[in-house]
This record gives structure tokens, sequence and C-alpha cells, in this order.
């Protein structure tokens, strides 16, 4: 047993966007903004992730299987697999929730993503960011020096 995932896994979200919905003829495909950067274990570990859409299409949308994945370019670059989702569409907000242990500290800028904000919210639903989105120049500061 491991404590630490056990307290704080369901304290935070990565909110993400849908980005695009695809087939292979064999698969569907909802593609989201996220990925395996700021989220490894699904990819690592196959943990399982609840996945959400923030505002799902009407009851009249069409449900599919799908495999969430990100835009990395890496086979392994995915949230979750084999869900029962509502077809969303371009620019719908979706969640991956349980992401408060070893989300953001295993988060990598592998293929120049960098790390998202975060942001705290109250239980009155105020909203405060408490770390900013990096940006390519704070990537560049890694690299001051050599």
């Amino acid at each position: 047993m491991e404590p630490g995932r056990s307290l704080v896994a369901n304290a935070a979200a990565l909110v993400n966007r849908v980005t695009g919905v695809k087939t292979n003829g064999n698969k569907n495909f909802i593609v989201i903004d996220g990925s395996m950067s700021e989220l490894i274990r699904p990819s690592l570990y196959d943990a399982y992730q609840h996945i959400e859409l923030v505002a799902p299409a009407g009851s009249d949308a069409e449900v599919k299987t799908y495999d969430v994945v990100g835009p990395v370019c890496e086979s392994a670059d995915f949230l979750g697999k084999n869900r029962e989702l509502p077809t969303p569409k371009r620019g719908d907000g979706i969640v991956v929730h349980d992401a408060g242990a070893y989300c953001m500290s295993m988060a990598s800028t592998y293929n120049l993503k960098m790390r998202p904000p975060e942001y705290w919210i109250e239980d009155d639903g105020s909203i405060t960011k408490i770390r900013h989105a990096e940006t390519f120049d704070d990537h560049l500061r890694y690299f001051e020096g050599l």
C-alpha cells in the first residue's frame, strides 16, 4: 500500500480541451491537449483515471468507445483506453480525474510540452492560480550557463 497516493489522488484533476475526434477504422480516438507529459501514470503503469466531459453533449449524442489520447508522437500517449463517452466536439472540455498524486511531480517537458498552470479551487468556488504555465523561456533557463 502506498499511503500518499490514497490521500491526495482525488485532490486534483487534469483539465483539458478536445482538439479532435478521429477513427482509424478499428478504434475511435478523442485527442486532447493534455498528454503523457503532464500525466504519465496511465502510459507508465496502465493506471486507470476516470475521464468525463466537462459539459457532456446532449442526451442525443452518440456514445462510443474511445481511447483518450494526447498530441505527443508516441503510441503510449494515452490517458484512458476503451472509455464509453458521448461524442465530443472540438473545443469541449474533458477532465482526467484523480491526478493529485504524482501528476506534476512526474510531469516532463518531453516533446516541448510545457507544464500547465495549476489552480486552487476553494469550497465557495473561487479560483486562484498557484503556478503559472511554463513558457519556452522557462524551459530555456535550464540551459543557462552551459
